[in-house]
């Protein structure tokens, strides 16, 4: 089978059987262009794929059983089987515009210089909706992009073996830690400014999308420089720590200080020991010095290069 018979293979790690997996799976076949769909089962006894045998049974469907109940092993195992031109990593409990993504796959493989392809997308939880419209056309665009997610690009699977890009496993974070990879790489950028992909993160406790960004986006940043090998691009996330991420660690509840400060300290641990493991803590000593002062910013005051547009 050749190596690009498709134009795009979507990856979706499961780790237990629901009626969302079945409709984006369902969704996903109502494409017109080539897709190639990999469900990576990650529930302990096969659940997912033995509960949709019927829904997948057809030839764009590809299925692996892998009981690790990780999400970074998963993608990569999903990543060996894609034979897609383009690859598209996808939660479970996600959704695509399928209208805006088949013009985005149209148009990206029209483009035979694009590495990465990004999109807009919104945020669901509950009620509550964010759209995000911007989307970064370059490097410096993507490196300041927020929230930094994974899942608002498509990726060219030759570039991706090529640079041997994978996702770590074990640890909370893969997905950034991945998408940093991949940025240090500098690939070249195409963009569709179309809203295609729907997150619904899961309850994190947090009292609104807006608030739980400002715990997310400091963390983000933290395996992001842990990633890095570039000097260069680690010295800009430093600057970034110092300029812009103080208003909104301010802005957290107490509470969601604290988590911020465990889910850091867990991070930490994953570092190996040298100079780079001593410059991640002593930004993280800045951080959590930030996160002791009792002041509160209002929301006018947060740092307007780390708000997304909304329509």
């Amino acid at each position: 089978m050749p190596s690009n018979w498709c134009d795009i293979s979507f990856i979706i790690p499961s780790h237990r059987p629901s009626q969302n997996i079945r409709e984006l799976i369902r969704d996903l076949m109502r494409l017109s262009v080539q897709v190639q769909i990999v469900l990576v089962d990650t529930s302990p006894t096969g659940d997912v794929v033995a509960s949709m045998r019927s829904e997948l049974d057809d030839a764009r469907v590809v299925t692996q059983v892998l009981p690790s109940g990780d999400p970074g092993v998963a993608r990569n195992m999903g990543l060996e089987l894609s034979v897609g031109r383009w690859i598209s990593f996808v939660d479970d409990d996600d959704r695509l515009d399928i209208d805006a993504c088949e013009a985005a796959i149209k148009a990206g493989c029209l483009n035979n210089a694009a590495e990465i392809l990004s999109f807009g997308f919104k945020i669901e939880r509950g009620s509550e909706t964010i759209l995000y419209t911007q989307t970064p056309t370059d490097l410096q665009d993507a490196l300041f992009a927020s929230p930094l997610a994974f899942w608002r690009y498509f990726f060219r699977r030759d570039f991706l073996l090529q640079n041997e890009l994978r996702f770590p496993g074990g640890i909370v974070g893969e997905d950034i830690v991945f998408l940093f990879r991949v940025l240090a790489k500098k690939p070249q950028f195409a963009a569709y400014r179309q809203i295609i992909y729907t997150y619904r993160p899961a309850s994190t406790g947090a009292s609104s999308v807006r608030d739980s960004r400002w715990l997310i986006i400091p963390q983000q940043l933290s395996l992001a420089f842990i990633a890095c090998e570039d000097d260069e691009l680690r010295a800009i996330w430093l600057s970034t720590w110092r300029t812009n991420i103080t208003a909104g660690l301010l802005s957290l509840p107490w509470r969601m200080r604290f988590q911020y400060v465990r889910s850091t300290k867990s991070t930490l641990q994953q570092i190996p020991e040298g100079r780079l493991k001593l410059e991640a803590l002593g930004a993280c000593v800045a951080q959590f010095a930030t996160l002791l002062k009792r002041k509160r910013f209002k929301s006018s005051q947060r740092p307007a290069t780390l708000v997304p547009s909304s329509d």
